[in-house]
């Protein structure tokens, strides 16, 4: 049993501005070494349920502990351990990229001789000098992100921080918040990204602010209601005798579309096979057998359907 306190508790949490739900019958526990990710369809409340979180706006409903106390009334050396990351930083225009890590820094009491790696790590220690005035809409946002990581605090609040990175950046911003991770620091980030979200430990799915899923990121396929697939296609006098076979072979009725035969299956190709075999025993040659393994992205639209379908049903 795991003694150590989760950093973030959360019950019940909910925020409504007038008859407005953006957030409601939140639950959430965020635990030392580990990232979770908040994603779902635009207007979802993933950034109001960061902003209650981090303590920027006070709940309506519920209740939000960070590390023991409400966000709101944190005592100074707590706030040092918590930073937030928003979809538009706060940064100085007039100042060059490394000046701004420079100021992040000495606001958090940090070595200034991190500033240049914080600066590689986004793929920024070659425009140290440039303006960020003159800086592109990316290149502000790894700024922001090298000034908000630069002090390693022990948790971190990041709205959608790889947003309009290109892949290799990207890449390189996740392979740092792994190391965070490796270390015991703890994340929530928001993204767009499905490939994302199955690089943290939790996934939760939230749709008009409240939690459709909240699982790993291993077990979304499972709570979509989506299998693996088998299709075998063969010849239109084989389809019958291939049908049969099939069925004896999973112990299931496949469907038939034309000349393809389709099963669905926990382990395709463990199951396409064994029906190659039992196919082959019986001197059926099917055209061909392939396997259909869903994708995250076929989970979270299945996922984010439901729930509207849900959600209509109650109204």
């Amino acid at each position: 049993m795991n003694s150590t306190p989760d950093l973030v508790v959360a019950r019940g949490l909910g925020r409504r501005y007038g008859d407005f739900h953006a957030v409601r019958g939140l639950d959430l526990d965020v635990a030392a070494g580990s990232i979770v990710a908040l994603i779902g369809p635009s207007g979802g409340g993933k950034t109001t349920t960061l902003r209650l979180l981090s303590g920027l706006e006070a709940p309506t409903d519920g209740t939000v502990r960070v590390f023991g106390r409400s966000p709101r009334n944190l005592r100074r050396r707590d706030r040092r351990r918590l930073a937030l990351l928003a979809q538009q930083p706060a940064l100085v225009p007039e100042l060059t990229l490394a000046e701004q890590v420079r100021f992040a820094a000495d606001t958090r009491g940090v070595d200034r001789a991190g500033i240049m790696p914080a600066l590689a790590r986004v793929g920024l220690d070659g425009h140290a000098d440039t303006r960020l005035a003159d800086a592109s809409g990316g290149m502000r946002r790894r700024t922001g992100l090298a000034a908000t990581l630069i002090a390693e605090p022990e948790l971190v609040f990041c709205d959608e921080p790889t947003a309009g990175l290109d892949p290799v950046v990207r890449e390189d911003v996740w392979a740092w918040f792994r190391e965070r991770r490796a270390r015991g620091r703890a994340m929530v980030v928001t993204t767009q990204h499905i490939d994302e979200a199955a690089r943290c430990d939790r996934v939760i799915v939230l749709r008009e602010g409240e939690i459709a899923v909240d699982s790993g990121p291993d077990d979304l396929l499972t709570h979509a209601g989506l299998r693996e697939q088998v299709v075998v296609v063969v010849e239109p006098a084989d389809v019958d005798p291939a049908f049969r076979i099939i069925a004896r072979t999973v112990g299931a009725t496949p469907t038939i579309d034309g000349r393809g035969i389709t099963v669905e299956a926990d382990h395709a190709a463990s199951v396409a096979a064994a029906i190659a075999g039992q196919l082959a025993d019986r001197d059926v040659q099917p055209i061909s057998i392939d396997t259909v393994v869903p994708d995250l992205d076929s989970a979270f639209i299945r996922i984010v359907d439901d729930a509207s379908a849900a959600a209509e049903d109650d109204s």
